[in-house]
């Protein structure tokens, strides 16, 4: 820590005691696009706060116009909304810059600078549900495709389900249909009789439950299946997303400048304007 006395560092903000940490001498290009490099805890925290903002008030605000659309009666609220994955360029592009602000934050308390690589962990999440997402929303819409097909044939959604092999057909052989019988005289068990009425299952089928419910003439695949992609991306990607937020904020943000632990600098640092000046 610097002998500068604190009104010497930042008149305007006089809890600064440490002259690396002064506002002024902060450069926003190095902190966010150089890895190669240190950078102060406060300058850190700065710009850290600015990206965690960008994503945020693109996220609410993106919430609330739909909220006044839908007000103002609009017909299709979703159609004023930016364009499908742009939230997620930007938590792309945002990631990268807090990739570089850590990397430079660890190198300057001291230790290694991969552990900043955690920052793209909720990245590659989201990446890998995207991909399992767009498979499933394209298998779907291919399964209603047919199904649709079929229909336009005039085969009610009953048989199309055994057509499409979304459920098994109950066997119409005497000897199982006699087992079948010998089975029905018998009192079942809750379990049995769950069984027996839960979706796929013989004449207790629901075919709405199985077959994707998807106007194919009014989407194309491509667009389902982004549609699909993009949903289970932010699912995936949230929660660790919240926890580097927190590893972020109570471990990087915290270490002291020039090394050291976060005890040694809490015990360090003044407690109060009298002890600063």
């Amino acid at each position: 820590m610097s002998d500068i006395t604190a009104e010497e560092i930042d008149p305007k903000r006089p809890w600064i005691v440490d002259a690396a940490d002064a506002p002024a001498s902060m450069n926003w290009m190095q902190t966010l696009f150089n890895p190669f490099g240190e950078t102060s805890r406060l300058h850190f925290t700065r710009a850290w706060t600015m990206l965690f903002f960008i994503r945020f008030i693109y996220a609410v605000g993106a919430a609330v116009l739909v909220g006044i659309f839908t007000a103002a009666g609009a017909d299709d609220p979703s159609g004023m909304m930016p364009p499908a994955g742009t939230f997620h360029i930007i938590v792309i592009v945002t990631a990268l810059m807090s990739l570089v602000a850590h990397v430079r934050r660890l190198a300057n308390a001291q230790r290694s600078p991969l552990w900043a690589v955690l920052v793209m962990v909720p990245v590659l999440f989201g990446f890998g549900g995207f991909i399992m997402g767009v498979g499933g929303a394209g298998h779907q819409y291919t399964v209603a495709a047919q199904a649709a097909e079929l229909r336009a044939q005039g085969m009610p959604d009953r048989e199309i389900v055994y057509e499409l092999d979304l459920a098994k057909r109950p066997s119409d052989t005497p000897a199982e249909a006699d087992a079948n019988a010998d089975k029905s005289d018998k009192p079942e068990s809750g379990q049995e009789a769950a069984a027996a009425s839960g979706p796929g299952h013989g004449h207790h089928m629901d075919p709405r439950q199985l077959i994707p419910q998807i106007e194919v003439s009014e989407v194309s695949q491509r667009e389902h299946a982004l549609k699909g992609g993009i949903a289970m991306a932010q699912m995936t990607w949230a929660l660790p997303a919240f926890l580097v937020m927190l590893w972020t904020l109570f471990w990087v943000g915290r270490l002291p400048n020039g090394g050291g632990s976060i005890k040694g600098r809490l015990r360090s640092e003044p407690t109060s304007y009298e002890e600063q000046v």
